[in-house]
């Protein structure tokens, strides 16, 4: 877990140091954020990411997608308290733009 969050502060100091970074990296901070969640949750958090891999090299600024993550966690599932929620993270490129949603599952 103290390695989870040292590559989390890693990505955070890194990634600020650029306008843009690949969809993919950006995604593996939100792994890592909602892994660590997950361990703090446990049942109540399940999570599925649907990603289009013909977007890995999108460019996307840093750090965009891990608060609103955090808030669907946070206001969708945490206060629910209901095992069969989760969050389904769904990313698709329509027309060359970037189309993410993060939906609440019941």
């Amino acid at each position: 877990m103290i390695a989870e969050l040292g590559d989390m502060l890693r990505y955070v100091i890194e990634g600020s140091k650029n306008d843009l970074v690949p969809l993919q990296k950006e995604l593996q901070f939100v792994r890592d954020y909602v892994d660590l969640e997950s361990k703090r949750m446990g049942d109540r958090l399940a999570t599925e990411f649907r990603v289009d891999q013909s977007l890995a090299t999108f460019p996307v600024p840093p750090m965009i997608l891990q608060p609103l993550v955090e808030n669907a966690i946070k206001h969708g599932i945490a206060t629910a308290g209901k095992k069969e929620e989760g969050l389904l993270c769904t990313f698709k490129k329509i027309k060359m733009q970037l189309y993410f949603e993060f939906p609440i599952r019941v």
